[in-house]
């Protein structure tokens, strides 16, 4: 019979690395409580939700639940279509009768604007389609929490205590 094999626990989260443990990666942030247990909050359009929240594991989980649904349900992310290309470049412009030139660099910064918004919103469907099918909690959890005022995905942590 095979020994299942220990994975290595994260110094600062104490998660097994690298299935839940975000710690080494510069591009997600833990942004998860210090301390347990806490209440996470869902405020969703059609109704407000509590989870109890005993341990980081816990809160992961929880997350790459909460995002996998919301993805799946078609209602929540899309992916951006690419803005239409224009069909001059800047050089072209330098080329076009000066009476043009200004309405063709009007339409140039509209694209150049229109394309940097597609690709800010494309990274981030593709982070949440990661997230999803790769199962990871801990990329899930940063994203819910860049969502976390967002009029309909608000996500917030209430801290409680068990007595007095």
């Amino acid at each position: 019979m095979r020994e299942k094999s220990k994975s290595k626990q994260c110094q600062t989260c104490g998660l097994p690395i690298p299935d839940m443990c975000i710690c080494e990666k510069k591009w997600a942030q833990h942004q998860a409580p210090k301390e347990f247990p806490v209440l996470l909050v869902a405020k969703e359009k059609h109704g407000t939700y509590y989870w109890n929240i005993t341990d980081l594991r816990t809160l992961y989980t929880l997350a790459l639940e909460i995002l996998t649904k919301r993805y799946k349900s078609g209602e929540w992310y899309f992916e951006p279509e690419e803005p239409e290309k224009i069909g001059f470049t800047m050089e072209d412009i330098e080329k076009y009768p000066t009476g043009l030139q200004a309405q063709a660099k009007t339409t140039w910064a509209q694209y150049q604007m229109e394309y940097k918004q597609w690709n800010r919103e494309h990274d981030f469907y593709l982070r949440i389609k990661e997230a999803v099918k790769n199962k990871l909690g801990p990329e899930a959890w940063g994203i819910l929490r860049s969502r976390h005022d967002y009029e309909y995905e608000r996500i917030e942590i209430e801290e409680y205590s068990e007595g007095y």
